[in-house]
């Protein structure tokens, strides 16, 4: 019997799914489109404009597939540590599907990463939140807080991406590379100066708001973060919309793109940046922030949060870093105001 759109049937989708594992990365595009429109999960959008697509853009195909398009502009080190990262995680027994295929692709004269992933059926809490009870948020933060236990048990000497322990200039960690970070050499001491440091930024904190050397030393040394904190495995987007109830009410993590080793609080900071309108949505996320964290990390997570706000990149940032002690021994930069002996120039 022929298939028709709708159809499910097994004889209709292995075929398709054989298709998407074995066609040539130039046909996969194609293919996608194809199968968005035969099955009609999801209503088919408008093209932008100007053309364009829309990045980050997810697509359901065959009932056990879906497909997400990510620009790779500024993140030439993303499906490495992508990779890593999620192979890790299921290595550790965290509930996340694996990557079927990655490929870069061309589309409108740009450059994307094209990612098969297995569709895990079921709701993210972005959608549940809202009708869930407190005992069912209850009990799906203690199965998040679970994983993030074993994911924080497993260390790393030096921060940065899974793999490259680099930090791309679109990764949430951001612009960090390309003012001073060096490349697998950056440990969790830097990583506290660093977040200390915007911690005090244009704060009155060693009884002035204005940047001075003073005050930039006392804000590193006495801000939220200690020196010692480890640097763990983290997810650090761990937004609703990232969290996936399944249908047999097993919670799941997907979207590994910002996982690295950073401090624990990373991972609570990367919650915190959520916020419901609805107040009693609200509170209920709180408490299952502050459950799947063990009551942990509240001060630090808001010093990493407040570090997140700052602008993307400012002409000052490889000032800042030099002054750090983090610059680049391409990027070498004097500093005639501040001691010099701060300044380390490292390879890269």
């Amino acid at each position: 019997m022929a298939s028709h759109v709708g159809d499910t049937s097994e004889t209709s989708i292995e075929p398709d799914e054989e298709a998407i594992r074995t066609c040539s990365k130039e046909e996969l595009p194609k293919l996608i489109d194809k199968l968005w429109g035969k099955y009609n999960f999801e209503p088919k959008q408008k093209p932008p404009q100007d053309g364009l697509q829309i990045h980050f853009r997810q697509k359901r195909i065959p009932p056990n597939f879906t497909s997400r398009l990510v620009w790779t502009f500024c993140r030439r080190r993303f499906l490495t540590d992508l990779i890593a990262a999620v192979n890790l995680a299921r290595s550790l027994g965290i509930r996340t599907p694996p990557i079927e295929r990655a490929e870069k692709i061309i589309l409108d004269g740009r450059q994307y990463y094209l990612l098969i992933i297995p569709y895990i059926p079921g709701e993210s809490l972005q959608n549940l939140l809202p009708r869930i009870d407190r005992q069912e948020t209850i009990r799906l933060a203690f199965q998040l807080r679970d994983m993030l236990e074993t994911m924080h048990k497993k260390t790393n000497k030096y921060a940065g991406g899974i793999e490259t322990l680099g930090f791309d200039a679109r990764g949430k960690f951001r612009r960090r590379d390309e003012v001073g970070l060096p490349t697998g050499s950056t440990t969790g001491r830097d990583i506290a100066r660093i977040v200390n440091f915007w911690w005090g930024h244009r704060r009155e904190t060693h009884g002035e708001s204005r940047m001075t050397a003073e005050k930039m030393e006392w804000d590193i040394k006495n801000g939220p973060l200690t020196p010692k904190l480890p640097l763990v495995f983290t997810h650090y987007d761990l937004r609703p919309c990232n969290l996936v109830r399944d249908n047999k009410g097993d919670l799941w993590i997907i979207r590994w793109g910002h996982a690295g080793w950073y401090p624990a609080c990373f991972d609570r900071a990367s919650m915190m940046s959520r916020e419901f309108k609805d107040k009693m949505v609200d509170q209920r996320w709180k408490l299952f922030v502050s459950i799947a964290n063990s009551y942990e990390w509240l001060i630090e997570s808001k010093a990493v949060e407040r570090m997140e706000r700052r602008p993307s990149f400012s002409s000052n940032d490889r000032m800042w870093s030099a002054r750090l002690g983090l610059t680049k021994s391409q990027y070498p930069l004097l500093i005639n105001k501040w001691p010099s002996e701060q300044v380390r120039y490292r390879p890269v």
